[in-house]
């Protein structure tokens, strides 16, 4: 939504293989995009592209924006976990007109960026996160994700990616999992009455 994605324009997600990744493979997916991701594993990758990717990068192995630009002549949106240490990458990235969304910066909060390439290619940085948007603006948002692509969740074209499924008393141990970035998709904890 924030980053007004059209059908046949390509997407990067960065982290493709989080639980907000493999989500948002699947939402670009069925918005017709072409969908890149980049992620920490082989396995990782392989999923999203059982998710509906076109192209993936494990970026442990090779410089995504390179690997990117040998496969396409870059992206219109991107959706970005990283922050800091891939805004030069994400904006060399971009065609004309693009769209950078961030929603976390697990490399950093502070980068300087080169804002004559900002001009020239017209492209627009939009920041976004849940969490300080009021109770009304967090009801729309669900009531219009509920609206277009619960039906798909309901007949099976998009699905949860969950990893593992834990009780509650294990709740460390799932941290664990998180903070060692071993998870595909969520780590879900059970809570029994």
């Amino acid at each position: 939504r924030e980053a007004g994605l059209r059908a046949g324009e390509t997407a990067l997600i960065h982290g493709g293989g989080s639980g907000v990744g493999t989500a948002a493979v699947q939402l670009c997916h069925q918005a017709e995009a072409k969908v890149i991701v980049t992620a920490g594993t082989d396995d990782k990758v392989a999923c999203c592209l059982a998710l509906g990717a076109e192209f993936g990068v494990n970026y442990k192995e090779r410089d995504f924006a390179e690997a990117i630009l040998a496969h396409t002549d870059g992206v219109d949106v991107i959706l970005d976990i990283a922050g800091a240490d891939y805004l030069a990458r994400n904006v060399q990235l971009l065609k004309s007109g693009g769209r950078l969304v961030i929603i976390a910066v697990l490399t950093g909060a502070e980068a300087q960026i080169d804002l004559l390439e900002l001009q020239k290619k017209r492209l627009r940085l939009i920041g976004s996160v849940l969490r300080s948007r009021s109770d009304e603006e967090k009801t729309a948002i669900i009531a219009a994700f509920k609206e277009r692509f619960w039906p798909l969740l309901i007949d099976g074209r998009m699905r949860a990616v969950i990893e593992d499924v834990l009780p509650i008393e294990r709740a460390a141990d799932a941290q664990d999992i998180l903070r060692r970035n071993r998870n595909i998709g969520k780590v879900v904890l059970q809570v029994r009455n």
